[in-house]
């Protein structure tokens, strides 16, 4: 998600909007301590640790969304849409995440409180509601195997945080307040490890960070190669590799692929790419988010999706350009073996311009 903090400013596809700073969930963004443990099986912590890492138990955070969350809640087998219309005219929802288990994609907004669920059949629903911080999110990632919904978004106090949600009852489990790690802190986008750490990419601040539920946080990398190259337009998507060797970051400016090495994160090198050119088809269109079905990744710009296609150890890949039915996209999720981006507009929520509507999720075809 192409994201950038300047107080109150929110830039989106090099243009900038006055906004105010917002979070992710109904309470600022600070989750009551606890020493119980959450029903999601996230460890709980004692209060705030050095990070700002706070967490909650189930039972004081959101619950009204609890019928639409049930972990055994499927669709009956429905089929999944080529396309989900969204409901709202101003949504800009910038990222998109989807729980295989509950079959159904979250969504977040940059413009309005909280996350909405889309099952299957198109059953919208709020899974965290409106709160009185009027509070915003943007890259976001589920943890299946947890039962987790990792969200970035910042509280009605500008701080820059990362929410940690209780899939099946939408409770909130825990938040990091990233400017413990980086006064500058700005969560852009995030993506999990095999372990279910996440790993976190801060533009302004040249650095990916790493945090695990429980309050471990650090800054996992840091490197030159990370630096803004526009105001504070660096780094974007991210993903980790298939086998967990490296992680894989955007550069929205200069339209790169970084690996970094899991095991070193001081080793860092640009993917060399080959192929149709790595690019969309306006010339601010930057590569935004990215995911992984396969072996393959799919880099999503404004109006096209690259698949990239890597060697072994994702030095080299080959590029081919997907064609989306519709543009004005930031990222995109997997959904049973297929690809699904989210149509966002945030060029026109930057630009203050009206959105084409409706916001969607929508298939990507492929080959």
């Amino acid at each position: 998600m192409l994201r950038l903090d300047l107080g109150s400013v929110i830039v989106g596809s090099l243009a900038l909007v006055l906004v105010p700073a917002m979070g992710c969930g109904d309470d600022g963004g600070v989750a009551a301590s606890t020493d119980a443990s959450s029903s999601s099986g996230a460890a709980a912590t004692d209060g705030t640790s050095d990070t700002g890492s706070t967490s909650s138990d189930s039972g004081d955070a959101t619950t009204t969304a609890a019928d639409a969350t049930a972990a055994d809640t499927t669709t009956g087998g429905t089929p999944l849409l080529d396309e989900y219309l969204l409901e709202g005219d101003d949504m800009f929802p910038e990222g998109v995440a989807f729980d295989p288990t509950a079959r159904a994609f979250y969504v977040g907004s940059l413009t309005e409180a909280g996350l909405t669920r889309v099952d299957a059949d198109g059953t919208q629903s709020v899974f965290v509601p409106s709160g009185p911080a009027m509070l915003s999110c943007a890259g976001m990632k589920v943890d299946d195997a947890a039962r987790r919904l990792w969200v970035c978004g910042s509280d009605d106090a500008g701080s820059s945080r990362v929410y940690v949600y209780g899939l099946d009852d939408a409770s909130l489990l825990e938040t990091f307040d990233l400017a413990q790690l980086v006064d500058t802190a700005s969560c852009n986008d995030l993506a999990l490890d095999g372990e279910g750490a996440a790993y976190v990419t801060d533009p302004p601040s040249s650095a990916i960070h790493r945090l695990a539920v429980g309050g471990d946080a650090s800054v996992w990398a840091t490197d030159p190669l990370f630096d803004p190259e526009l105001m504070t337009l660096g780094l974007n998507g991210i993903a980790v590799t298939p086998d967990g060797a490296a992680v894989i970051v955007t550069k929205f400016i200069s339209k790169q692929l970084l690996r970094v090495s899991m095991d070193d994160p001081t080793q860092i090198v640009a993917v060399d790419l080959s192929g149709e050119p790595f690019a969309g088809g306006s010339l601010i269109a930057g590569p935004d988010g990215i995911v992984f079905e396969g072996d393959t990744l799919y880099v999503v710009f404004d109006d096209v999706v690259a698949e990239v296609v890597p060697n072994q150890d994702w030095t080299t890949g080959a590029v081919s350009i997907l064609m989306p039915p519709t543009k004005g996209l930031s990222t995109a999720t997997v959904a049973e073996g297929e690809v699904y981006a989210v149509k966002s507009e945030v060029t026109a929520n930057a630009l203050g311009t009206a959105p084409e509507l409706p916001f969607r999720i929508v298939r990507v075809p492929r080959g």
